[in-house]
């Protein structure tokens, strides 16, 4: 049997107590009458008795379906929705405590976490992919603040102890410590490793700091969900000097002739042919200061024998060794010049002078120089004056192959520009005719809780590297994290990774910003759209006492103007050109130094257009399509 909707029977139901209630308010105006009104109403109404029962029954029902319809419409609705405003407090409650259990969780992990970093017995940095630190144990600040704490000068306390003590924390970033170019190339020959199926790839590499010490730096990856490397691990251990204590890793051979031919390309964009090499052919090497070696070699040869294009080959000779093959156009290589080659410290395109010579890399490899070689993939193989061949050990495939790209981040800034950013002071003036290669630089950049300086968003870190006598000096350097007293939006954290939790209990902008002018003092200033972050710092002029009023260059307009023929002059756009690794995107150090290496390059750019003085370079970068932009 059908069963009838509880709906319909509710609406029956009020049509009959619709029906009832009529029915008893006749009864009542009936019983009202005495009997001669009784009479004659009964009279008059008789004619009448079949229509007004069936008008009286339709009324009744026609009130009982509209009470019906009232009540489906308002009294069941609201009972529903009170039905549903219940279920969804009773959902909420619940969600709130698997919350409360997830976050305590969460809070439990990670008391437990820091608790195994600090009886770690190494030291540990753990980093997101920008070099952003995220994570360290008390070994590694104590550890790093040693080595990289230079020597105590004489009667007074070092500038280590004066400026180095803050160098490891949370959002700082690691390339105060750490030479970018290294992290760079470990990090590449990660992100090889784990295209090639790699489940626990490490990558390391010995770095110099400035007191002097050697130190083993070891990375390796953090997963994201999303992407390939999502950060990485630091792990940092002092070294003896002894090259050859410090063990060997494998590389595919491939990944090695491409890191190195990437860093031939960058040296006055020279041409560099690769020959093919076999996939299956794997080194155990030092790439590092491999690399670094051969590109100090290939200087050595530019300056001495006029050296300018390369041909790279790598091929197996005995199973056991492969021959790397460095072949070049250009004046020929004695033995009395391969001597001196092999001895001397050698210098690179930077400025460094490695710690190690030619000679010290090839006994680390187990190698020789060749004479006899497999020659079958160079171009000239008879003219063996003009070819230098290392023989190096080579080792079993260790991982098998696939490939992922990793993302970089976008640029994130509006380009404005402002007139008022060509305005130095009148000291500053005399500079104006001063050669650009002769100038010193305070190289900056700012992160901020957002893009509108004038509407109340804050400074929450500036970053800073000097250049000096043409030279980017590693060792002088402004990395500091900014209390900005209010919160950080979201969407700003989400570009620089800075939270409310690295900066509360930071210094203010009223402490950091003095300093900062100290730091930057007797120098020009150089950014990329530099008129956003100065207009940051100029709003805090009359507040901090400080004015910043040196000249500024930006390589925002530099760029505009030297390479016309491109539109996209991001950050990220002009390094990849010019043959910049782009390594801490993001925070201010990481792009502070980005930019400082994009400037020295652009230098001879400018140059060549003849502009070769700061006054010069002022001019030309009035006519960007860019200084026309105002906020």
């Amino acid at each position: 049997m059908k069963r009838v909707p509880s709906d319909w029977l509710a609406a029956l139901a009020l049509a009959a107590l619709s029906s009832a209630m009529t029915l008893a308010l006749g009864a009542v105006v009936w019983a009202s009458l005495d009997a001669a009104a009784r009479v004659q109403v009964q009279l008059m109404l008789e004619p009448w008795w079949p229509a007004l029962g069936l008008t009286w029954l339709a009324m009744a029902f026609l009130l009982g379906m509209v009470g019906a319809w009232l009540w489906l419409k308002h009294g069941v609705a609201s009972a529903r929705v009170n039905e549903l405003l219940m279920q969804q407090q009773a959902s909420q409650q619940a969600w709130d405590a698997q919350l409360h259990d997830a976050v305590g969780a969460v809070a439990h992990e990670r008391e437990r976490l820091a608790a195994l970093m600090s009886e770690l017995p190494q030291s540990v940095v753990v980093c997101n992919r920008d070099g952003l630190i995220l994570l360290y144990n008390q070994r590694a600040r104590l550890q790093l603040q040693g080595l990289t704490m230079p020597l105590a000068k004489p009667g007074g306390a070092s500038e280590g102890q004066r400026g180095g003590q803050g160098l490891v924390g949370l959002g700082r970033s690691i390339y105060a410590v750490l030479d970018r170019h290294a992290v760079a190339h470990a990090l590449d020959s990660l992100g090889a490793r784990m295209a090639h199926g790699a489940a626990h790839p490490r990558s390391q590499f010995i770095a110099t700091t400035r007191a002097g010490h050697l130190m083993r730096v070891q990375l390796a990856p953090v997963r994201g969900t999303d992407e390939p490397l999502a950060g990485f691990i630091v792990m940092v251990e002092s070294v003896s000097r002894n090259l050859m204590r410090r063990p060997l890793e494998p590389m595919q051979g491939a990944d090695l002739l491409n890191a190195l031919a990437q860093r031939l390309k960058a040296l006055d964009a020279w041409p560099v042919t690769l020959s093919p090499v076999d996939r299956a052919l794997w080194l155990s090497v030092d790439s590092y200061s491999l690399v670094d070696a051969m590109v100090g070699v290939a200087l050595r040869l530019r300056d001495t024998l006029q050296a300018r294009a390369w041909q790279l080959s790598l091929v197996a000779d005995d199973g056991a060794h492969a021959w790397l093959a460095l072949r070049w156009d250009g004046e020929p290589l004695g033995d009395t010049q391969r001597d001196h080659l092999e001895t001397q410290p050698m210098a690179l395109g930077d400025g460094t002078t490695l710690p190690y010579s030619l000679r010290d890399v090839r006994q680390r490899h187990a190698g020789r120089w060749g004479d006899d070689p497999p020659r079958s993939t160079l171009t000239n193989p008879s003219d063996e004056a003009h070819v230098l061949r290392l023989r190096l050990p080579a080792t079993e495939a260790a991982e098998s192959a696939h490939h992922d790209e990793m993302a970089r981040a976008t640029e994130a800034r509006p380009a404005f520009y402002d007139f008022d950013l060509f305005r130095a002071s009148a000291a500053a003036t005399t500079w104006l005719d001063r050669p650009l290669t002769e100038l010193t630089y305070t190289v900056f950049d700012t992160e901020t809780t957002g893009l509108q300086p004038s509407a109340g968003d804050e400074i929450i870190q500036i970053g800073a590297a000097r250049i000096v006598a043409g030279k980017l000096r590693a060792n002088e350097l402004f990395d500091q994290l900014i209390d900005p007293q209010r919160s950080l939006p979201k969407a700003s954290t989400a570009i620089h990774g800075i939270t409310g939790e690295m900066v509360k209990g930071q210094p203010t902008i009223d402490a950091v910003l003095p300093r900062f002018h100290a730091f930057a003092q007797d120098a020009v200033l150089v950014a990329h759209n530099a008129a956003f972050d100065l207009k940051f710092l100029q709003l805090k002029e009359a507040r901090t006492g400080v004015r910043f009023d040196a000249p500024v260059l930006d390589t925002l307009l530099l760029s505009s103007l030297l390479q016309p023929e491109h539109t996209a002059h991001s950050l990220e756009a002009m390094a990849q050109r010019l043959g910049v690794p782009v390594l801490g995107r993001h925070t201010a150090l990481g792009d502070a130094l980005v930019t400082a290496e994009v400037f020295l390059r652009l230098l001879p750019l400018l140059k060549a257009q003849g502009i070769v003085t700061l006054g010069q370079a002022l001019d030309a970068s009035k006519l960007s399509r860019y200084a026309r932009v105002n906020y």
